[in-house]
């Protein structure tokens, strides 16, 4: 029964009982109309709660029925959705279908090509297809004489630099350099891929535009390595195999410095990646060099061709690098080095001469961070080499073909990059080296760098660099001159160098010390020990004479100035 109806019929029940008592009572309603008004009063009262009760129920009634109707739409809804879910599901199912039918027409194209008669090597995509990388740097710079200053030693100036002690580079480079890296890489349809890749380099120190009399160009790189191989052994299937001549794909360097930390190179063969071990990788290479001049020329530096093999394991276990290289070269200590000037190559039977060494072994421990020393944010990298015999050539790997039979060397290097703050971009740099009975028994070649680069940006395009390098040089070479390039005098002494470089360049990246390209103006001030000069004839700071007076002395006393600028790119 409807709520409305059931109060009506409450509110006539009490209705009923009250005219009951009033009849009952009449004689007491006659005998006062004060109590018959109130009476009246409370009816009328009792009707208006009556009513209002009324206008409550219909409100309520009202209320009921659109809530009935939300709830009847509210299924309907949810009616037409599940039409829609299944629809959705529908078309889904039936998408699924043609790309089965898809993927099934591609495997029977694929069965029809791999027939006999059809090539078995078509790449499945050419999307990496050609590649061109480059690296280039060019400059001139002058010297406080107004000449043009011709350093092709480049950092490598100092009596240091004769055993890889390099200064910082900005504002010393004077030659021009070019490597132009072309590639075609394929990849196939079960994924394994392969890459041919040549190098075309020129280094020159002539500032005309055509220098074909003089030009060094050559092919420095000439290999070809795949990868991804399919049916390999567990071990192998992410490796890549290589053979040809190449520069090591896990050399580095200090960029500031033009300083390989380790740089391996030559012609062989190898793997990348062998899988070792979860979180253990390792590589293993092969590459043959020669000593001597292959051009057969007689009579000068070394003029006896000897070959050179170099073994490696190179192994990475996390951000950790552990690299073991043995060196074999049979013949080599045949030869010998003297203490006194010698126009070209003498038999170890030779009194007072040191053999050369025909084996060796260089070590390197490396960490690579991915951080500033986990300070801040930026990169760093640290290394600590050993090596002896022919491996005491620490820096390019298998060489130098004149090291003694009990040559050793010990290096460290690290260097980092970061941000001091906001548009301020810094680079740090310390290596030090002991090199004893590298070339004659009881020599000792000692160096220690420090650099450091800063670069401020004004603008999005505009910057100023600035650089200072510090080293200081105790070499007692016992008079070997090599082969006359050098006078066999002691050098000790420091030298220091600051350099400002206004700079326009297109940071579109943000990578600060790292972008390039750069057009630079460079200023240089050179100062220097006395100590350091009279250690070679081709050396910037002399004595030079004869042919070697091309290369240029920066200054006749111990102190100079360059100007100049320079351009630098790499993609």
């Amino acid at each position: 029964m409807p709520v409305s109806k059931r109060l009506k019929l409450r509110l006539y029940r009490s209705v009923a009982i009250s005219a009951l008592v009033l009849m009952a009572s009449g004689s007491r309603l006659y005998a006062g109309e004060s109590d018959a008004d109130i009476i009246l009063k409370r009816l009328e009262q009792l009707e208006k709660r009556v009513l209002d009760a009324e206008r409550r129920a219909s409100d309520s009634a009202l209320r009921a029925e659109r809530a009935e109707a939300e709830v009847q739409t509210l299924k309907s809804s949810q009616g037409a959705q599940e039409t829609r879910i299944k629809k959705v599901e529908k078309s889904a199912e039936s998408q699924k279908a043609e790309i089965q039918k898809t993927r099934d027409d591609l495997v029977a194209q694929n069965t029809q090509k791999k027939k006999p008669g059809a090539n078995p090597l078509e790449p499945l995509t050419d999307q990496e297809g050609f590649e061109f990388k480059a690296y280039a740097r060019s400059g001139f710079l002058t010297n406080g004489s107004g000449n043009l200053w011709h350093n092709y030693a480049g950092p490598y100036f100092t009596p240091a630099g004769s055993v890889d002690g390099a200064i910082g580079r900005l504002g010393v480079e004077t030659n021009s350099y070019v490597e132009l890296n072309f590639g075609k890489k394929w990849t196939f349809e079960d994924g394994s891929w392969v890459r041919f890749k040549v190098m075309i380099a020129d280094g020159e120190d002539d500032q005309n535009d055509w220098t074909g009399g003089s030009s060094q160009i050559n092919f420095r790189q000439v290999f070809t390595e795949m990868g991804n191989l399919k049916d390999m052994p567990a071990p192998l299937s992410q490796a890549t195999f290589w053979a040809g001549k190449r520069f090591d794909r896990d050399n580095f360097d200090i960029h500031f410095l033009d300083e390989d930390v380790v740089f391996l190179a030559g012609t062989g063969a190898g793997v990348y990646d062998v899988q070792m071990a979860e979180g253990w990788k390792s590589n293993f290479s092969v590459y043959s060099r020669n000593f001597g001049d292959t051009s057969g020329y007689l009579g000068f530096y070394n003029p006896i061709v000897t070959d050179d093999f170099i073994f490696t394991m190179n192994n990475r276990v996390g951000k950790w690098q552990l690299m073991l290289n043995g060196l074999l070269s049979p013949d080599n200590n045949n030869y010998a080095n003297l203490p006194w000037y010698t126009p070209s190559i003498v038999s170890s039977e030779v009194f007072g001469s040191t053999q050369r060494a025909d084996s060796g072994f260089l070590g390197m421990l490396a960490y690579h961070d991915d951080s500033f020393y986990g300070i801040s944010q930026g990169i760093s990298k640290t290394a600590l080499q050993f090596g002896w015999g022919l491996g005491a050539e620490a820096r390019l790997v298998g060489a130098d073909g004149n090291l003694g039979q009990n040559a050793k060397t010990m290096r460290f290097s690290t260097f980092g990059v970061t941000d001091l703050a906001p548009g301020w971009h810094f680079s740090p740099v310390l290596m030090a080296q002991v090199s004893q009975d590298r070339y004659i028994d009881g020599d000792d070649y000692k160096f220690v760098t420090v650099n450091g680069r800063v670069m401020q940006d004004i603008t999005r395009s505009f910057g100023m660099q600035y650089e200072a390098t510090y080293q200081y040089a105790d070499i007692k070479p016992m008079g070997y001159t090599d082969y006359g390039l050098r006078t066999g005098l002691p050098a000790k002494g420091s030298i220091g160098k600051l350099t400002v470089a206004p700079t326009l360049y297109l940071d579109q990246m943000g990578i600060g010390l790292l972008g390039r390209p750069q057009l630079r103006l460079i200023g240089s001030y050179v100062l220097w020990n006395e100590g350091l000069n009279n250690f070679s004839f081709s050396d910037a700071l002399g004595p030079q004479y004869g042919s070697y007076a091309a290369n240029g002395m920066l200054s006749a006393g111990t102190s100079g100035w360059l100007l100049g600028a320079q351009m630098e790119i790499w993609y």
